[in-house]
This record gives structure tokens, C-alpha cells and sequence, in this order.
């Protein structure tokens, strides 16, 4: 495992650093602790239901209200038993136009690293913009997690707070550079499935008795006079009207010819 400079420290320093003259303050104070400012955390979304073997996407965004966001050093802790973390994306100006990204290319992220057993996602980088008042500022997106539903029951991705999560601001008031987070809003997902088998869906393809969710394109789906297409222990089978019971069958029971209807699935 490669050895760890303090990192939290040096993305103080170079927060102080990146806009020149207009950033270097005499006396800097690099202390932990000597916030100037607080933001807030969110995952978003911050629920949702979904099946295993399905993906979702969660972005952590920082609220630095009014404040201009530099650097950041963070570690993200997730359910590794129920989701796996398959990749991420640091968003810049690069990769993200769909708001306000926090840095300005790829160069700028100096860690981004996925450790699966311990469920959690190292990040660090600085935006090196010269300009101060050009750095990003308000509802700031930080990086998306692109996660797969791996088992059932609940899942919460947030950030480890037991790691010393720091973020560094541009301070136009002050030496102090680094910024507090004050609330940490993670997500839970509610996750449901069969050990990663998707609930089989059957229907009518035409006159054949099939799991809808392996369909692709149109198909005439036509209802059978006097039989019906049912789930059976996990296959779909055709049973005729003998043989299904009133309270589950899943077709009309009128007698009358039922103009076939094409569907996409």
C-alpha cells in the first residue's frame, strides 16, 4: 500500500496556493479544525428502490452555499454486501456539463481509488484555477458512483466518517482555507429480488408463452380463447382454463375475438 503524504494538509496548502497572489496569505493557517465555513453533503438520489442485478447511478454534490470550493480529501463508505461499486467518474469540465463540476480536467485529481472489501471510494483532487472568483461555487457535483444491486435488503452509501473527510475553500476574508461539513445527507436504497434472479414476467408473444423480460422489439401479443400464460416455478407455461383457478387468471374471460395488439418491450 503506497505510503500516504497527509493529504489533508497539503490540500490546504495548495488551496491557498492556486490563485497566486490573490490566494497566498501571510501566516497561513494550515491547523485542522480552523474551518471558515460550512457546507453540506448529499447523495443523491438519496432514495430509491431497485432490483438485484440492477444498476443505479449516485452523485455526491457539496452545497458550499456562497463559498468557492477548491480542493477535497474524502472517502466514501457503502454496503459492499449489497452493492457493488463497478465504477466512478470525477467530473470536470471535461466530462460534465450538467451543472456545476468541481474541477477543471482529470489532471487535477490526485487520488480516486476503490477498495471493494472495505466498501469504500478514496478521493482527492484540487481545482488549480488561477482565478479565484472563477472557481466553482453553490451546488457543486463531485463524482458519480456507478453502482449494480448485488443482494437484497437495504443499502446506504454516505461518507466515512470515521476518515477526517477535509475540503478546502478559496477564503476571501481570511488565512483559514479549510471548509467544515456541518450535515451529511447519504442515501438509502431499498433493494429487492431473488439472489440476483429478475421476477419472471410472463405473457403472450404471438401464440407463444414467454418471460416478457427477455423481449426485444414489437411483438403481437394475442390473448388465447380459454388459456392463459402463467409464472409456474419459474417458467412460463400455458395453462388452459381447466386448469386455472378464477382468482389468478391473468386473461379476459369474455369469449370474443380480441384484436392482437403490438407492444415494445
Amino acid at each position: 500500500m503506497k505510503k500516504k503524504i497527509n493529504i489533508s494538509v497539503m490540500l490546504v496548502l495548495i488551496a491557498a496556493l492556486v490563485g497566486g497572489v490573490m490566494l497566498v496569505k501571510n501566516n497561513q493557517d494550515t491547523k485542522r479544525g480552523a474551518t471558515f465555513a460550512s457546507v453540506q453533503a448529499l447523495f443523491l438520489p438519496d432514495t430509491q428502490s431497485i432490483q438485484v442485478g440492477k444498476s443505479i447511478i449516485t452523485t455526491l454534490m457539496l452545497d458550499t452555499s456562497v463559498h468557492y470550493l477548491t480542493g477535497a480529501d474524502l472517502r466514501i463508505k457503502y454496503d459492499q454486501d449489497k452493492l457493488s461499486l463497478d465504477s466512478v467518474t470525477v467530473l470536470t469540465k471535461e466530462n460534465f456539463t450538467g451543472g456545476i463540476p468541481w474541477l477543471q480536467s482529470s489532471g487535477e485529481v490526485l487520488i480516486s481509488g476503490i477498495d471493494s472489501k472495505s466498501g469504500t471510494f478514496s478521493l482527492a483532487g484540487t481545482n488549480m484555477q488561477k482565478n479565484g472568483m472563477s472557481l466553482p461555487v453553490g451546488l457543486v457535483s463531485i463524482v458519480k458512483l456507478n453502482f449494480t444491486a448485488i443482494a437484497s435488503g437495504e443499502a446506504k452509501v454516505s461518507l466515512d466518517t470515521s476518515y477526517s473527510n477535509v475540503i478546502a475553500g478559496y477564503n476571501l476574508a481570511g488565512s483559514d482555507q479549510e471548509l467544515g461539513i456541518d450535515k451529511i445527507s447519504g442515501a438509502t436504497y431499498e433493494i429487492g429480488g431473488n439472489n440476483g434472479v429478475t421476477e419472471i414476467h410472463c405473457g403472450w408473444c404471438g401464440t407463444s408463452c414467454i418471460d416478457l423480460n427477455k423481449m426485444k422489439g414489437a411483438c403481437a401479443q394475442i390473448y388465447v380463447t380459454g388459456k392463459t400464460c402463467v409464472n409456474n416455478n419459474g417458467n412460463c407455461v400455458i395453462l388452459t382454463s381447466a386448469n386455472v383457478t378464477p382468482r389468478v387468471s391473468l386473461v379476459p374471460t369474455t369469449t370474443r375475438k380480441i384484436t392482437p395488439q403490438v407492444k415494445i418491450y
